[in-house]
């Protein structure tokens, strides 16, 4: 019965992500921050790891090489709002959005500072064109969380590493745990906490990738999980059809019978969904 179980709840899919941000109020150099990035490309290379990196918005007009880079590498770039202000609230939520779409209509995705954000982000994100919303939620697996909206539940990152409540061993054992644990896994870093004890820390995450390519999972970007659950394609094993009691209540979301309804018209498309349907 437990090998059923382990079974049913192996993980089908791993995003990677990196939260761009060169954090000047935390002291580290942008140029160190580069490096970061320079180390975290190098290895997804290496590995054929496809990863999202959420960049402040800002960054697209002081560094646009740095964007350049990035998407040349082969890799997806998203919004993590466009200053990241270090007393974010919600008088900054829609206006930051706003911001990020006038330097770039191409990013598909958002992702908020400190996973703070209310039902005006959801809807300003839905009215300008994103697709997907990475934040930390009580589910564990993709679902709309407003109109096609797709919220992607993250599951962890590397915060806890740099304030000190785990070891660089602890974070690798976390990671193997939401393997073993759940069928969709977000995973990310930030750069600032990279540019402290650089060597160690990519050293670890290098392993944490091998990990995922020899487990055979199947490693996407966070526009292709939102793609694949909104085709269908994410296996549903009736854990998405329960709504959890979140202080971020979400009175617009689509009720799941029309969700799924839409996944088996849209399935036959899905090729051809991203360009006309979702854009």
């Amino acid at each position: 019965m437990n090998n059923t179980s382990d079974k049913k709840r192996q993980v089908r899919m791993i995003t990677f992500f990196h939260d761009i941000e060169q954090n000047s109020e935390l002291n580290v150099e942008p140029n160190t921050c580069r490096q970061v990035v320079n180390g975290f490309l190098a290895l997804e290379k290496k590995y054929n790891v496809p990863a999202t990196y959420n960049v402040v918005g800002k960054l697209f007009g002081q560094q646009p090489d740095l964007i350049k880079q990035i998407i040349d590498a082969g890799q997806e770039v998203a919004f993590h709002s466009y200053n990241h202000q270090p007393d974010w609230n919600p008088k900054y939520y829609a206006d930051e959005i706003h911001l990020c779409r006038r330097v770039s209509n191409s990013p598909r995705g958002y992702r908020s500072p400190r996973a703070q954000w209310n039902q005006n982000t959801l809807k300003t994100l839905w009215e300008l064109g994103f697709l997907w919303s990475a934040e930390d939620d009580v589910r564990d697996e993709p679902y709309f969380i407003y109109e096609g909206l797709v919220r992607l539940p993250i599951s962890g990152d590397d915060w806890p590493l740099y304030v000190g409540h785990i070891t660089v061993d602890g974070w690798l054992e976390s990671f193997a745990n939401f393997m073993k644990t759940r069928r969709y896994v977000a995973f990310g870093t930030h750069d600032f906490v990279f540019c402290h004890s650089m060597e160690e820390r990519m050293c670890v995450y290098e392993s944490i990738l091998k990990m995922a390519v020899e487990n055979q999972a199947r490693l996407v970007t966070f526009s292709k999980a939102a793609d694949l659950f909104r085709c269908g394609e994410f296996p549903n094993d009736g854990s998405l059809d329960t709504i959890s009691s979140h202080e971020n209540s979400h009175k617009n979301r689509l009720p799941m019978y029309l969700v799924n309804i839409g996944r088996r018209l849209l399935k036959p498309f899905r090729s051809f969904s991203k360009k006309i349907l979702f854009r």
